[in-house]
């Protein structure tokens, strides 16, 4: 019997994570932004700010939550 192609899901390149500061998890990004975690999670489908996700609980780096207030930010003129 002829081995079947099966499709090779290829990985993403390792990323560096700063291991200095723990991993944070929805309910604090959440608590830290003052919004829902509904909302916090359609934040999240729109992929304005990074997270990972490990066994279905997301994890969000705290830098990646600055940068994403800092974006955010509206300047004085």
């Amino acid at each position: 019997m002829p081995l079947r192609n099966k499709k090779v899901r290829k990985l993403a390149p390792p990323i560096a994570i700063d291991t200095s500061l723990p991993l944070l998890t929805a309910e604090q990004v959440a608590a830290r932004l003052s919004v829902s975690l509904r909302t916090l999670y359609r934040i999240t489908d729109r992929r304005q700010i990074s997270y990972y996700k490990f066994n279905g609980c997301f994890r969000f780096d705290p830098a990646a939550v600055d940068r994403f207030l800092e974006n955010r930010l509206l300047r004085a003129a």
